[in-house]
């Protein structure tokens, strides 16, 4: 799989969506089945009444030769895939919920199941039942899954299982770091790395571990592609002064798509870190040859250091030519006092627009 490395894009300062483009699926972490994302995002089974008596072993029995029948008709009909990955999904989310379908049931299913959608729906509806998914042998069968499949679709598909679990005692946050690691397929690769940010979020007592990782994994990885997708996983909000410390390193790194990732990283520095994020970008602004670096340091910049930037931004443009209009526009909107960066960058395209025409 070839990743795509933004950095190289030419980047305009008024696109709202460039930093968190950048960012979205690690630059060529494998996009999950449409049907997978509307899984995670909101197909939450409800947990069966009380009064709801246990299934009987003949509906438990039915459930589970209607469920094979459903993957027969999967497998056999190309048409209308949509329709049936969704007949599917809720299927497994009604039965699961009303114990005709175990958790074990399904990730047997996972363990033979070849066909990247159906895997996704799998994991899918399990990751999207907290309580079915905590069920004994479940996240072991995916960690071994994960770490040992020959499969690389069932591979990817139980690591977006692993960055959705709850981690007690640091096992997932493990797998997850040691399966970014060189030496592992670069799908997978992608796939850990693409993760580990919402396993992060859900997760918030590992959080820094994952950013120590990341960082470790970054200074020693050999490809420069992989470096940036590390970077680009860090998870700044709320992270220690120590995680900016260390990105603002990156900044001098030989490759291109680190010191781009490096740069969005120092944009999120918190206030008490702010003349050093800022002492950073501006001597990385002075120094850096490629455009669209140039570009993202000036970004970051503003929105490090908002109306505290308005020295350094006068300073690039005078510095850069190339620059000069960005900076020169940067400076006019932090001069009618906009601090929420919605509100700058909403202005700055206004500015950018006119500019154009």
């Amino acid at each position: 799989m070839r990743t795509v490395a933004r950095w190289a894009v030419p980047l305009t300062a008024g696109a709202a969506l460039l930093l968190g483009s950048y960012l979205a699926g690690r630059a060529g972490t494998p996009a999950p089945h449409p049907r997978a994302v509307e899984t995670h995002a909101h197909r939450c089974a409800h947990p069966p009444p009380e009064t709801r008596p246990d299934p009987t072993p003949e509906e438990k029995s039915r459930a589970t030769d209607q469920l094979r029948e459903l993957r027969a008709d999967l497998r056999r009909v190309a048409a209308n895939r949509p329709a049936q990955l969704n007949e599917l999904q809720n299927f497994l989310s009604a039965n699961l919920a009303e114990g005709k379908i175990t958790a074990a049931q399904v990730i047997e299913m996972f363990r033979s199941e070849t066909d990247a959608a159906a895997l996704d729906v799998l994991q899918g509806v399990l990751a999207a039942n907290p309580e079915v998914a905590d069920a004994p042998g479940i996240l072991d069968g995916f960690l071994s899954l994960a770490r040992e499949d020959r499969d690389p679709a069932r591979r990817q598909s139980a690591v977006a299982f692993l960055g959705s679990a709850w981690d007690r005692d640091g096992r997932v946050r493990d797998a997850l770091l040691s399966l970014a690691q060189a030496g592992n397929d670069e799908a997978v690769r992608l796939a850990a790395l693409g993760t580990l940010p919402a396993y992060a979020a859900k997760n918030r007592d590992q959080a820094e571990a994952v950013n120590a990782g990341l960082l470790d994994l970054a200074r020693r990885e050999p490809t420069a592609e992989m470096k940036a997708q590390a970077l680009g996983a860090l998870g700044v909000h709320g992270a220690s002064e120590r995680v900016f410390l260390e990105v603002s390193h990156f900044l001098v790194d030989a490759s291109p798509g680190a010191r781009f990732a490096a740069a969005e990283k120092l944009g999120d520095a918190p206030p008490v870190l702010r003349p050093h994020a800022l002492g950073a970008l501006d001597q990385a602004l002075a120094r850096e040859r490629e455009p669209g670096v140039r570009q993202l340091l000036l970004l970051s910049l503003v929105k490090a250091g908002r109306s505290d930037a308005s020295e350094l931004l006068r300073r690039a443009a005078l510095r850069d030519p190339e620059l000069r209009p960005d900076a020169e526009e940067y400076l006019v909107v932090l001069g009618k006092g906009y601090v929420d960066w919605s509100d700058i960058l909403r202005e700055k395209a206004a500015l950018e627009s006119a500019r154009a025409r």
